[in-house]
């Protein structure tokens, strides 16, 4: 379906060959992996490819690692999807299944 290549070239990690895209108005011309995450666009793979042993918040806060340290917090709407997310913080990423 291309589902996991649309949303790689969206984070300017995989390429593609036309359509533009905008975030806030800016125009994002063929970014970087980095660019794109600076811009605010970040992607997360599926298939539990996260850090086993690091928590769920470190696993969080890999993704905003690029941004400013004063910008390093994780949005309170990230955990609206996934209540359940913000009472395992703690626990470490390879610790969810359990």
């Amino acid at each position: 379906m291309g589902k996991t290549s649309l949303f790689k070239a969206i984070s300017g990690r995989h390429p593609y060959s036309g359509g533009c895209r905008s975030v806030s108005g800016q125009m994002l011309d063929h970014p970087t992996a980095f660019a794109a995450a600076r811009a605010g666009i970040a992607y997360v793979p599926q298939d539990r490819k996260i850090f086993p042993l690091m928590s769920v918040q470190e696993n969080l806060e890999t993704v905003f690692a690029c941004l400013p340290k004063s910008n390093r917090t994780i949005p309170d709407q990230i955990f609206r999807p996934f209540p359940v997310l913000l009472d395992m913080k703690a626990r470490r990423g390879g610790e969810l299944a359990l």
